[in-house]
Parts: structure tokens; C-alpha cells; sequence
């Protein structure tokens, strides 16, 4: 989440709907349901709406962008939600198991930044966003 809020004004809406899907596949990946559907609640609201209605609420080009966005997310949230199914309610977490999160989170952290593959990727690396 470090590189949406330092690069927010650099990043276009489309970018910052891939890095939220990437972000919640990887928090699927590491069993943290609650996470993957947390992170892509901005995205919900079009998630739920039908092909259609997006190509009917958006400019064409943008639709065309979009809708792999929106499929994208609509497919993160099923996975979430049959992970959230199996595990059930999440037990009170350790101090170690915190800290843990915190690590991955941090890794996780430099995995989007690394597989960036938009043209603000030279720039999230450097830490500058491009604002000086």
C-alpha cells in the first residue's frame, strides 16, 4: 500500500486498479482472506456491476481498460471468499504472527514495486513518484 499512497498522484486510476488486484491476489496467496477483500473494496462497487453497465458508464477506451480490471477483481474476491469459507473466523493472532504479517507485508511491499510493469516503475523504485 506504501507505493499507492506515495505515488497516488502519479499513477493513473487504471495502474492503481492492477496494483489493488495484485495486492489482494498476493494477500490470497499468503491465506489472508480478510486482507484480499479489504484491499479490493475500492474496486467492489464495479465489480458488482455486469459487463455491460461498465461499457454503458465509461467511454470506450476506458471500458475496453477496465473491464479486465473489473474481471480481475471479481475473480480475487471469489478466491478470497472460498478461502474466507475454509479457514472460517480468523483466531486472535500471536505477537510473532504479527510481526510476521509485518514482514510479509513489507516483502509484499517490494514485490509490487519490482514487478511493475508501467512506465512509473523506474520512479517507484527511486521513492520519488516523479515529485520533487
Amino acid at each position: 500500500m506504501t507505493l499507492l499512497k506515495n505515488c497516488d498522484k502519479t499513477l493513473s486510476w487504471l495502474n492503481v486498479g492492477w496494483i489493488l488486484n495484485d495486492l489482494a491476489i498476493t494477500q490470497y496467496h499468503l491465506r489472508r482472506p480478510h486482507d484480499c477483500l479489504k484491499t479490493r473494496e475500492p474496486l467492489a462497487p464495479d465489480a458488482a456491476l455486469t459487463d455491460e453497465d461498465i461499457r454503458s458508464a465509461y467511454p470506450p477506451a476506458d471500458a475496453k481498460n477496465y473491464l479486465p480490471i473489473v474481471e480481475a477483481t471479481r475473480t480475487n474476491q471469489m478466491l478470497c471468499r472460498k478461502l474466507l469459507k475454509k479457514r472460517g473466523k480468523p483466531a486472535r493472532k500471536s505477537q510473532e504472527e504479527r510481526d510476521l504479517e509485518a514482514a510479509q507485508e513489507l516483502a509484499l511491499e517490494g514485490i509490487i514495486d519490482k514487478r511493475a510493469d508501467s512506465p512509473y516503475a523506474r520512479l517507484t523504485r527511486s521513492g520519488r513518484c516523479g515529485l520533487r
